[in-house]
């Protein structure tokens, strides 16, 4: 399986896609069979696309820590 660990939606203040665009983009990829999403500090993004995309969606967040900036995935 092929993931994108590091994609960001919307719902991230650097990133202009909306959730619909992503599905698109990944649909569109055919090397890619299934996406993190790690918005800063926002998860919402992430959920909401795992809820309606027809592949797999990891959902996390990339949190900013004194030592830079981390990615989350949930459980």
């Amino acid at each position: 399986m092929r993931i994108n660990l590091h994609v960001h939606t919307a719902f991230s203040f650097d990133c202009w896609m909306s959730l619909e665009a992503v599905m698109r983009a990944v649909q569109w990829n055919n090397k890619v069979d299934a996406i993190a999403v790690l918005d800063h500090s926002e998860i919402e993004g992430a959920l909401r696309l795992s809820e309606v995309a027809p592949f797999p969606v990891i959902a996390g967040e990339e949190v900013l820590t004194e030592a830079g900036e981390i990615g989350g995935v949930l459980p």
